[in-house]
């Protein structure tokens, strides 16, 4: 029964990282042939290239051009080899860099002002007695966080632009970005030039860097968990380094859910596969039991204290009035990427935790 029970769990963990692999291309796909990059004309849709995009064209060309130098030249094969995966961390690191330098000058040249939701946060930062304001913050408290959060902002840099806060999101990303290499260091040193060139391709197709909103700044706080989670579990630091780090890991969670609830996703994936992987490993040792008991027993603790702590920040908070009244339910935004019409959420919300 046992023996079988381990079949199982190994083949749903096979089955799962298959599914996020997908998830992951997918991503990519959809990011590549997107609609606001569609080549057509001004007077209508009658136009050879509608559902073109420059992108698609220029990485469609790029890839074809090294398969066909892969097949006929053994010149390229080699210097490619040499260049891309002997000296792979060296050039991945510059070509991120350069990444990183392409979305600075994008920033510095675009800047645009955003509707919706990041346009209410900005709003709110130089008008709070506006009803619609108001009642908006009374609807939507999960942007409640944010809102304080670059209100601390604005008042050090004395600005409110929206340059200065893309300027914000761009080194959120930044530390994203080293936090992860951190994680694959961790896992596997060996596949850093893999991380760091899966960031590259990652930040030259992220617009959302333009929106200072919680998409980007919940992408550290994602990011730290799952060290900490790496850490814990492949590591074999001191009890006492693992409970410091669970502690910074239930800081962590609480942050994400005051930030962005449906983040919260990865923790939920985390104690899934470690329900997995002690179904396969069958470990018996009482006291690797005890040590993560005690580990997860700290991490809960943690959490709760901080979500009591931070919910007493927003309850007392005068910033913005509202009426608590009509607030929405935490479930509702923590199920906005996993239901209804919020399939786009899932995508997103995938390729964010996929990255991480």
């Amino acid at each position: 029964m046992r023996t079988k029970l381990q079949w199982c769990a190994y083949n749903i963990q096979k089955c799962l990282d298959s599914i996020y692999l997908l998830f992951i291309f997918i991503t990519l796909y959809f990011a590549v042939t997107s609609t606001n990059l569609n080549l057509r004309s001004n007077s209508g849709d009658e136009f050879i290239g509608i559902g073109t995009t420059w992108v698609s064209i220029v990485f469609l060309l790029i890839i074809i051009a090294i398969v066909l130098a892969f097949a006929v030249n053994q010149t390229f094969r080699t210097l490619w080899r040499r260049v891309f995966i002997q000296h792979g961390v060296l050039v991945a690191t510059i070509i991120v860099v350069l990444a990183l330098l392409w979305q600075l000058i994008v920033i510095l040249q675009t800047h645009p002002a955003i509707g919706f939701d990041p346009g209410a946060i900005h709003e709110a930062l130089t008008q709070t007695s506006s009803a619609n304001i108001r009642s908006y913050y009374s609807y939507n408290t999960n942007n409640l966080s944010l809102l304080l959060i670059q209100h601390e902002i604005a008042k050090v840099m004395h600005n409110t632009s929206w340059l200065m806060f893309d300027l914000v999101n761009w080194l959120l990303l930044i530390g994203t970005v080293l936090v992860n290499m951190t994680t694959v260091w961790f896992v596997d040193k060996r596949k850093l030039a893999i991380g760091l060139y899966t960031h590259a391709v990652w930040l030259m197709l992220f617009p959302m860097v333009l929106v200072p909103y919680s998409d980007i700044y919940v992408l550290p706080f994602v990011a730290l968990l799952i060290l900490c989670y790496v850490i814990i579990s492949t590591t074999k630091w001191h009890i006492v380094l693992k409970v410091g780090i669970s502690i910074i890991a239930g800081l962590t969670l609480s942050g994400i859910y005051f930030l962005k609830p449906s983040a919260m996703i990865p923790i939920i994936a985390i104690f899934v596969i470690e329900f997995l992987h002690i179904l396969i490993t069958r470990n018996n040792n009482q006291k690797i039991m005890l040590m993560k008991i005690l580990v997860v027993t700290v991490f809960l603790l943690t959490a709760g204290f901080s979500y009591q702590l931070g919910n007493k920040v927003l309850q007392n908070q005068t910033y913005m009035v509202i009426q608590k009244n009509r607030t929405l339910p935490p479930i509702h935004f923590i199920s906005m990427g996993v239901s209804g019409d919020a399939h786009k959420s899932i995508i997103r919300n995938v390729f964010y935790l996929g990255l991480n």
